[in-house]
């Protein structure tokens, strides 16, 4: 296959992918990163904190587990809203 071919190809798949996942989560381009950058902004700053207690154990020592189960609770009602809208169709 020709090389111009072969990254055609491989862009349409990756945007195919995009859109597919998208729909699966029931999400805009927007919503998705906005959601995306915060799940990020939260696990830097459990990542931060994660390494102080692991220097200072007496510092931040349930923040790790609570921020698991705050992301835990995120994405479940991530889900839910999702699954919700699609049972409406």
């Amino acid at each position: 296959m020709d090389k111009t071919l072969y990254i055609i190809d491989r862009a349409m798949y990756i945007v195919d992918t995009w859109k597919r996942h998208l729909n699966d989560v029931d999400m805009t381009y927007i919503q998705h990163l906005i959601f995306a950058l915060s799940l990020s902004r939260k696990l830097s700053i459990g990542a931060i904190r994660g390494l102080i207690h692991g220097l200072f154990p007496g510092l931040y020592v349930t923040s790790v587990s609570d921020l698991v189960a705050e992301l835990n609770q995120m994405l479940k009602e991530a889900h839910i809203r999702s699954e919700g809208i699609r049972s409406r169709l």
